[in-house]
């Protein structure tokens, strides 16, 4: 089959290369070049992409004018025979760091998913002005989909490859370091107590080197208390059995500072048996310590964006490629049955195209939504939320959503607005999505001090205030109390309750930028979700 293939269980085709996009994209460069620049450059603003903060100080016009040259080579270059080099081509440059403005760290993946939106919203803005012909213009959505996949599979890849290769990179110097770290000598006359420490082991120790007499009493007394003990019983040990030890010991320097030091010793005995001596090395590794956790907290944000990834990944296979799948399915029945077709038959399926669009379009706002909550952290102002409560309430219910809403007096606190708005717009929406349909819904949103300790996962040093919100809904299975907070998870299907899946996953990304914490408990009479606070946000 020529450029197509065939879905045996749908019948649908699926372009699998182009045929008619390289004419419509030649027109684009040689007649609408700036327009298309300038369209591209607003709706990245619009869309709110986190590399634009990186423009942010470059005035319009020169954004544009180096912007023009990359993108009639990057469009321009587009032909049926070498889509998929060109586009690796391009990515490379990418990555490499050859475009003009931008470099790659500073490219995060929410860029990566606005920017297809941006580059397909962009194009499709001026096919209008290119084929009145509905066939042409249908071919060529279709070939812009597939470029436009080709692209941001390929982008995801070389994004990977890049966060692995800066985390090989950090491996390595972790690894240079523990190399260069410096190593202390000493020696022990067991017989005499006489103890000797080379000039870096009193540097290590926070002395001037050979400033004092040193002693295994004085070592002991700048051991850290919890390991004194410890450290006593391993010294008996290795006297009484002869046996040399290898062990990592906590100090406090003559400097106050707590390091840790990686030592090593030998044992040497007399003829009957009797340790005489003791010798070995500590080696300051406190620093390795530290770039160790700083790898494991690397990882773990790694695992994390993996995690995204992947989710991401299911969205373009499937929840972004559904609603296409219809508009190509309605679009091909008006084609095909145009000349049989009634006028009311028409209006229906372009209606239907219309419906699935805007589904698509609101998946792709929640998404970006939950892109901003995980940025990096805005500045931040002092918020009322008794006052933000009413204004999302006004917004979000009207005749056809009612929620009776009972809340104590909220506390005014130091954050993020439009993250504390999405939290309350998700958790107010979560009310009257799941209403019971014999129950008016009603929500009870409460407010009191608690100690962390009091909270499971909580740091228990510190006071929170907590904010809890009980519903009389439908409610959920607390086996799901987890569950429900990771990005585009579903209890429900679509038919039964329409969402994107990430509503509450904001609400957990916007607890966390705020250094609290947020879980729920499931009820067959309702639901309660608990958000808190550190008290230390709260403006009293």
């Amino acid at each position: 089959m020529d450029n197509q293939i065939a879905i045996a269980e749908t019948g649908i085709r699926v372009k699998k290369s182009i045929r008619l996009l390289p004419d419509f994209l030649h027109y684009l460069i040689e007649q609408r070049l700036e327009e298309f620049v300038v369209m591209q450059w607003k709706l990245s603003e619009e869309a709110e992409a986190p590399v634009m903060k990186f423009f942010e100080a470059v005035p319009e016009a020169d954004r544009i004018s180096i912007s023009l040259e990359p993108t009639r080579q990057f469009w321009g270059g587009i032909q049926a025979d070498n889509l998929h080099a060109h586009i690796a081509k391009w990515v490379e440059v990418w990555r490499t760091n050859q475009l003009p403005l931008i470099t790659t760290d500073q490219v995060v993946v929410e860029d990566i998913v606005i920017g297809s939106y941006v580059r397909k919203a962009a194009l499709m803005h001026f096919l209008p002005d290119y084929t009145t012909d509905l066939r042409v213009y249908a071919e060529i959505s279709g070939e812009i989909d597939f470029c436009l996949q080709l692209l941001t599979s390929a982008s995801m890849k070389a994004y990977v490859a890049v966060q692995n290769e800066r985390m090989s990179v950090i491996s390595r110097n972790a690894l240079v370091s523990e190399a260069l770290t410096h190593i202390g000598n000493w020696s022990w006359d067991i017989a005499t107590g006489r103890v000797y420490w080379s000039d870096e082991l009193y540097r290590i120790f926070g002395l001037a080197p050979q400033s004092c007499e040193v002693s295994f009493e004085l070592f002991l007394s700048m051991m850290h208390p919890d390991e004194r003990e410890l450290h006593i019983a391993r010294t008996r040990e290795a006297h009484a059995q002869g046996t040399n030890g290898e062990y990592d010991i906590r100090i406090i320097a003559a400097t106050g500072e707590e390091k840790i030091l990686h030592c090593l010793n030998t044992v040497e005995l007399g003829s009957d048996g009797v340790a005489v001596t003791m010798s070995g090395t500590c080696q300051d590794v406190s620093e390795a310590h530290r770039l160790k956790k700083s790898l494991e907290e690397a990882n773990k944000v790694l695992q994390a964006k993996n995690k995204e990834l992947k989710a991401f990944n299911h969205i373009a296979s499937h929840d972004l490629q559904e609603p296409l799948r219809k508009i190509r399915i309605f679009s091909d029945l008006i084609l095909e049955s145009y000349p049989d077709m009634t006028e009311d038959r028409r209006k229906e399926l372009v209606r239907r195209i219309c419906r699935t669009s805007g589904e698509m379009q609101t998946f792709i706002e929640d998404l970006s939504a939950f892109s901003r909550t995980s940025a990096p952290v805005r500045p931040r102002e002092n918020v009322d939320l008794d006052a933000l409560l009413r204004e999302v309430a006004s917004e979000l219910l009207d005749e056809t959503k009612i929620l009776e809403i009972e809340a104590d007096v909220l506390p005014c606190i130091t954050g993020v607005r439009f993250q504390l708005k999405q939290l309350l717009h998700n958790l107010l929406g979560n009310a009257v999505k799941y209403a019971h349909r014999d129950r008016v819904p009603r929500l009870r949103i409460t407010a009191r001090h608690v100690r962390g300790t009091q909270l499971k996962k909580a740091d228990k040093a510190k006071d929170y205030v907590l904010l809890s919100f009980s519903d009389n809904g439908i409610g959920f299975n607390p086996i799901y109390a987890a569950r429900i907070f990771e990005p585009f998870q579903r209890l429900h299907s679509k038919s039964e309750y329409p969402g994107s899946g990430v509503g509450l996953a904001i609400c957990k990304s916007v607890m966390k930028s705020h250094g609290g914490l947020i879980y729920a408990e499931g009820r067959t009479d309702g639901a309660v979700f608990h958000v808190a606070f550190p008290a230390d946000l709260i403006q009293q």
